[in-house]
């Protein structure tokens, strides 16, 4: 049986709002791929992840509204409108990734590429499993918690990953600058898995709250 009606302007919306945040992910990845291959071919994304982070921003707008007309209960409201404030997060850091890409334009050495792309996997999957769950936050909150469970699992592999490579870079043979620029680099794509991690955090204790 549904949480809250299919039919509910906040249930729309708020799906609307996490495919909005899946597409800006997409874009993301291919944008890590080919950044990878070629630093200085990726202007073409730049906007289209902007378009997707003020769509996000907008939806967020329209969800928070309906909240504020009370369509909910206000314990229901004020955990939703802390979720959707925390899942802004997701976009926000995707477009800073995206602008940090487009402002470096530094060849990734080639000894780290497997392992900066088997921690950018971890951690996009990290939100993309977030997503999943997310779809049922507002119908079926066992659902969506087993769902949540994994978040945690995969946030700490990904802090393994990154310990581990920045460990690598700091022991390579290269200038001190591109070491710097590389921890950068890795410590911004982790951030995904944590902010996933978070919002994963608050819709769990809503799951625990409103379970039946």
């Amino acid at each position: 049986m549904p949480f809250i009606s299919h039919n509910n302007k906040v249930v729309i919306e708020f799906k609307n709002y996490v495919n909005t945040v899946g597409k800006s992910l997409d874009v993301l990845s291919e944008v890590f791929l080919r950044y990878i291959q070629n630093p200085k071919k990726i202007e073409e994304f730049i906007n289209p992840v902007h378009k997707y982070e003020a769509e996000a921003d907008d939806i967020k707008d329209k969800i928070e509204q309906e909240l504020f007309r009370g369509s909910l209960l206000p314990d229901a409201r004020e955990d939703i409108f802390n979720i959707i404030s925390s899942y802004d997060s997701i976009p926000d850091v995707a477009q800073k990734i995206l602008e940090f890409f487009a402002v470096q334009s530094i060849r990734i050495p080639e000894q780290f590429t497997v392992q900066l792309k088997e921690l950018f996997v971890k951690s996009i999957d990290s939100a993309k499993k977030l997503n999943n769950a997310a779809h049922y936050l507002l119908s079926d909150l066992n659902k969506t918690k087993s769902m949540l469970e994994c978040i945690d699992v995969i946030e700490s592999q990904v802090d393994h990953l990154e310990r581990d490579l920045v460990l690598n870079i700091f022991n390579a043979h290269i200038n001190l600058s591109k070491k710097l620029f590389l921890r950068e680099f890795v410590s911004k794509i982790a951030q995904v898995s944590d902010e996933a991690a978070h919002v994963a955090d608050r819709m769990l204790i809503f799951c625990i709250k409103n379970k039946a």
